[in-house]
């Protein structure tokens, strides 16, 4: 991954910006182990959505949460073309024989080597149909010891994964440099090199890592022979230019992230104590577009617009401006689709100047009293 992970930007080429109908979206499985991942990356999609076209809901969720009588309609929906993204989790593998995905794109590295294999395996099932199968893996992923696997019952377990900082534990900083550094991408993952030095595969055991799945994220030679090897069948004969990113580092550009957005540095804005019957009105306000907007939704109104936000607004005074507006949204994630609306309730709200933050008097009390005693005791 080149973004943040929270910001679902390596997906941006699932849903181009030149959109201009439907029909320019592939047909795609995304699947994510987390349902919070889940969520995160349906809103990011949709918002690069052309606006037209964002109320028919072109990218759906589809896991075992969902009611029965919605995974049926949604299926139907996206065998016709109408959906054309589901982000979902192994109940969309069950009972669908569908041969048109155009892409299959895991979010984070899979529990292991099998799952991974029976995900891929739903791109392009038609009789001479070609698909792309994608896997972005955190940077974590490159740190993992491709030895034992941790529920190996005997010998050395493999180190935990670090899970605070970049390359917490195990000195996973340089361990992640000198991976890049060796297979010749330079230090970080960003590095535009396409030759990747090829380096010798470590052995392939029943227990390694993920089963095998790590051995297989590391590699440097070819994937399809990794993958072969882990579940000890022939490699098959593919052309290179079709077979994997290692063979032919080209395939990349079907999938470069877009470029990272850098927001202009705004002078923080005033603030004072927040005022709680404006911090009530925006409450109600979120009810309300959850109601009349989202009636059918499975969220709440806190995904609108959450606790924090509804406090910062309310504390700093009268909004005059979109600009004022819209600095204190930020990168909020309906800025596009609801920020009109926001602006014009505030607008109607009687909302009065910025209060005063109270005063520390104690501080204040202890170096006067702190000063008087000091000059007491000079006097004496």
């Amino acid at each position: 991954m080149e973004h943040p992970m929270n910001s679902y930007q390596d997906l941006d080429f699932l849903v181009d910006a030149t959109m201009q109908r439907p029909s320019d979206v592939p047909l795609a499985f995304v699947y994510s182990d987390d349902t919070k991942d889940g969520a995160g990356i349906i809103d990011h999609l949709n918002d690069r959505v052309h606006p037209d076209y964002r109320a028919r809901g072109l990218v759906r969720p589809y896991n075992a949460s969902m009611s029965r009588e919605y995974r049926e309609v949604v299926m139907q929906l996206f065998r016709a073309g109408v959906v054309r993204i589901l982000v979902c989790t192994d109940a969309a593998g069950m009972g669908c024989d569908l041969p048109n995905i155009d892409i299959v794109v895991q979010w984070k590295a899979p529990t292991n080597m099998s799952a991974w294999i029976q995900r891929l395996g739903w791109a392009a099932r038609a009789l001479g149909r070609e698909g792309l199968a994608v896997m972005l893996v955190e940077r974590t992923a490159f740190e993992v010891n491709t030895g034992k696997d941790d529920s190996s019952p005997s010998g050395t377990k493999t180190p935990p994964l670090p899970t605070r900082g970049r390359g917490a534990g195990r000195g996973g900083g340089t361990w992640t440099q000198s991976w890049w550094k060796r297979v010749g991408t330079g230090s970080t993952p960003s590095g535009k090199d396409n030759d990747i030095s090829c380096q010798p595969e470590p052995t392939i055991s029943a227990d390694a890592s993920g089963k095998g799945l790590y051995i297989y994220i590391q590699s440097t030679t070819c994937r399809r022979a990794i993958q072969a090897a882990i579940f000890r069948n022939e490699t098959p004969i593919i052309d290179k230019l079709k077979c994997c990113d290692l063979c032919n580092p080209q395939l990349f550009d079907r999938t470069r992230p877009s470029k990272p957005i850098t927001a202009a540095r705004q002078p923080p804005a005033k603030k004072g104590e927040p005022v709680d019957s404006v911090r009530q009105s925006l409450y109600s306000w979120r009810r309300a577009i959850k109601k009349n907007k989202y009636t059918r939704a499975l969220f709440s109104p806190q995904a609108i617009l959450d606790d924090d936000t509804c406090e910062r607004l309310s504390a700093i005074g009268p909004i005059r401006s979109r600009e004022q507006l819209f600095q204190q949204l930020g990168a909020w994630a309906r800025l596009d689709t609801l920020s009109e609306d926001l602006f014009t309730f505030m607008l109607g709200l009687d909302i009065p100047e910025i209060a005063p933050r109270p005063r520390n008097r104690t501080s204040t009390t202890n170096a006067v009293s702190s000063l008087q005693a000091s000059s007491a005791a000079a006097a004496a």
